[in-house]
């Protein structure tokens, strides 16, 4: 899956469709991992801290996966404002 972010006439599409070979980064915390997908957020809202909610979610399914790379061991902690 790739994104063109602009306007584009049919020409332009297939062209650009051409030249991407469709490969997705994304950056974030794995919630669920089975055989068929992996399930991620990327973003957290600590409005309430008893039940913080998760934004940005992505399910990739797991044979579209190319990679995975751990990126840090960070411990998530909610700031008290």
């Amino acid at each position: 899956m790739t994104y063109l972010p602009t306007w584009s006439n049919k020409k332009e599409i297939i062209e650009w469709s051409n030249n991407n070979e469709g490969l997705v980064r994304h950056v974030g915390w794995i919630i669920e991992e089975n055989e068929n997908y992996i399930l991620i957020w990327s973003r957290i809202g600590t409005i309430n801290l008893d039940e913080p909610d998760f934004g940005s979610v992505f399910k990739i399914h797991t044979k579209w996966a190319k990679k995975k790379i751990e990126i840090n061991d960070t411990i998530i902690s909610f700031p008290s404002f």
